[in-house]
């Protein structure tokens, strides 16, 4: 019975860390409210001592799972937060990004506001935030929460079919390389 906002995968140095540690500090409290972090990396130890030390009851952290039982995480969400650091723009797009899209979650973008990721809110498929937007995030998943989800799942999973299929990427793939 409460918004769950899923953060799937490495909580590393290309990830915009901080600023969701700054998040799960600010919803501290909000028990309309959920976080699951599931994954590792470098920064994980840090979100899990952040959780202890401010006692904070609505944020979990989960062990890196096998891929063949993320979908069951995917399905008890509300949205999926994808982040990245602003050095990383334009070389990456974080991989959960397409995982939550095709299990038709849509996702919350932290990213700098010239981000691609911006462009996949743009498409629906989710919302955008830059990192320093704390208060309009918080807003905006209390909202959430208070009046449900805004996003059809079965809109993202049809938009994600379409544009982002492995498919349709790989064949993309396979004509630029022969151009």
């Amino acid at each position: 019975d409460c918004y769950t906002i899923i953060y799937a995968g490495n909580m590393g140095l290309a990830q915009q860390v901080d600023t969701l540690i700054e998040l799960v500090k600010r919803c501290k409290g909000i028990n309309s409210i959920q976080f699951l972090f599931i994954g590792g990396g470098v920064k994980k130890q840090l979100i899990e001592e952040t959780i202890s030390a401010h006692s904070i009851n609505n944020a979990r952290v989960l062990a890196h799972q096998p891929k063949t039982a993320l979908h069951r995480f995917l399905a008890i969400g509300d949205i999926g937060i994808v982040s990245l650091a602003p050095a990383m723009e334009g070389l990456a797009i974080p991989s959960k990004t397409y995982s939550y899209l095709a299990a038709g979650l849509p996702i919350l973008s932290i990213a700098s506001p010239h981000s691609e990721l911006k462009d996949y809110a743009d498409l629906d498929l989710g919302v955008h935030f830059t990192p320093e937007s704390i208060n309009e995030i918080v807003h905006f998943l209390s909202e959430e929460a208070r009046n449900g989800n805004r996003f059809d799942r079965t809109s993202i999973r049809k938009i994600f079919d379409e544009h982002f299929a492995r498919n349709r990427i790989t064949r993309q793939y396979a004509e630029l390389i022969q151009q």
